[in-house]
């Protein structure tokens, strides 16, 4: 298959995601007048470094307060994912629960996706403010005196 074939079915595969993403086209058009103003080189150096390049990816633009403002929308994503054969939804497989013999694999499908955590650290030296007293609390907001004046200033 040669790179134009190549290059006009990703183009599609993409404008497409997009349009079932952003039902008013914005991201579509966006996209659409970027890849018609790049030469087959220049389409090929950008798709090697969406491929190589972990951090660099296809972005969906919203612009809050606008007409057709463009809302995240678990429908519209759902499309979109059916259309990539993309699956929301899967088993788990839990090898913790039977060390010595096979995973267990949860009753139904659930919803999947990445999640950096990070342990948070508190430290109170840091901390601009603490009470060292909980005799005195706002009856309104239930919070301690000192954090109320902190709020409120």
């Amino acid at each position: 298959m040669s790179n134009i074939k190549n290059r006009k079915k990703i183009e599609e595969i993409v404008l497409k995601t997009m349009k079932l993403l952003d039902p008013y086209g914005y991201n579509e058009n966006r996209y659409e007048t970027m890849f018609s103003q790049m030469s087959d080189n220049q389409f090929t150096r950008f798709m090697n470094q969406m491929m190589s390049d972990d951090d660099y990816n296809f972005t969906l633009e919203t612009t809050p307060f606008e007409k057709n403002h463009v809302d995240l929308d678990i429908r519209n994503i759902k499309k979109a994912a059916d259309y990539l054969g993309v699956p929301l939804d899967e088993y788990i497989y839990m090898p913790f629960i039977n060390p010595n013999g096979s995973p267990v694999r949860s009753r139904e499908r659930v919803p999947v996706g990445y999640v950096f955590a990070k342990r948070l650290e508190q430290i109170l030296s840091k901390k601009n403010a603490y009470s060292s007293e909980i005799n005195q609390r706002d009856s309104k907001t239930g919070l301690l005196g000192l954090f109320k004046n902190i709020l409120i200033a």
